[in-house]
């Protein structure tokens, strides 16, 4: 047991470090907005891109087949994480731009971050997750899976968070990591992996400048979430609302999605037998804090950007002392299902 518990804690340290090195410096150090913003550009832009281009470039049409379940099963969680959202919601009498705010925190999970961060981490601290869940396929995975989730929440979550009029630009559902997810896929189904990994050819060594720039999305992102966290303001006068609405979130993103993932392991999963990486990665997008991205869209019309905040602050300091507890369950009791 204590050979699962410590790595998961290890692997719970890097990310508490890079995100308290974000925070240290927009905080302390005060370094301006800017200099993070060019950073979460870089990330949206380029970094974030190349690093699914490259990985799932790696992969084979064999696992491209395997990863055509995710975007209907990304459909279908969001339809049902909408529906509980709404529901409870609706229970606690809360209306107006409160609810779709919060209906939009607890229908849409980090799902592009965070598990992608632990795809990369996890894998130096518990070794024998690399041949178990190999990080190459689980991207890809994620890449499929954001097919769907990309671009609902960046009109659902968006016309949640911003109200009537807010329909984003259909070029904006195309967006560069999208753009890296198909270009990727691209490339296994058309056969055309030898071009870029040939050593023989010139384009591998461009190929391997793309992975090295791609590899720089993990730590990235996590310095970027630390700095957001220490941008946040809480007015005090409003906190009581704030607390209900963080504390159904919670409720919602950190007991009924994780409740709902064991209830589908034990009765649809272990019949259906998926692959192991399969499941990995059902596991690990229905394990995720809120999407930051949302406070972006809050602070775009100038709209329940407190209420956002809080939230998102909140559920990454609880997200962060829950995540070895979902780790340990999953070793424990789905990973060699």
């Amino acid at each position: 047991m204590g050979n699962i518990i410590i790595p998961s804690i290890y692997t719970f340290l890097q990310l508490i470090i890079f995100m308290i090195f974000g925070f240290f410096l927009s905080k302390a150090l005060r370094w301006p907005k800017i200099f993070f913003k060019h950073i979460g550009l870089f990330i949206i832009n380029f970094a974030l891109p190349l690093y699914f281009f490259t990985n799932i470039s790696k992969t084979d049409k064999a696992s491209v087949m395997q990863g055509i379940i995710f975007p209907p099963f990304a459909l279908l969680y969001l339809i049902v994480m909408f529906l509980i959202s709404y529901l409870i919601y609706t229970l606690f009498k809360i209306k107006g731009s409160e609810k779709r705010a919060g209906v939009a925190l607890s229908t849409f999970g980090n799902s592009g971050y965070i598990p992608l961060s632990l795809i990369e981490i996890f894998p130096i601290t518990l070794p024998f997750l690399v041949t178990k869940f190999d990080p190459k396929i689980s991207t890809l995975f994620v890449g499929t899976y954001l097919l769907i989730n990309s671009p609902l929440l960046w009109s659902i979550g968006n016309f949640l968070v911003a109200g009537k009029g807010a329909y984003p630009k259909p070029k904006e559902f195309f967006t560069p990591p999208l753009a890296g997810i198909i270009a990727g896929l691209l490339v296994v189904i058309l056969g055309a992996q030898n071009f870029f990994l040939n050593k023989e050819l010139p384009f591998y060594y461009i190929f391997t400048a793309f992975e090295k720039i791609g590899s720089t999305t993990l730590p990235f992102i996590m310095i970027t979430l630390g700095s957001m966290i220490a941008d946040i303001k809480i007015d005090p006068e409003t906190k009581k609302g704030l607390t209900l609405n963080f504390s159904l979130v919670f409720l919602i993103r950190f007991i009924l999605s994780p409740l709902l993932y064991w209830i589908l392991f034990f009765l649809v999963i272990k019949n259906l037998k998926p692959t192991p990486i399969q499941n990995w990665v059902i596991f690990l997008e229905m394990h995720t804090p809120a999407a930051t991205n949302l406070s972006v869209m809050a602070h775009k019309v100038e709209q329940n950007e407190n209420l956002i905040s809080f939230s998102l602050l909140f559920s990454y300091i609880f997200f962060l002392i829950l995540l070895p507890v979902y780790i340990f369950l999953f070793i424990l009791f789905a990973g060699n299902y």
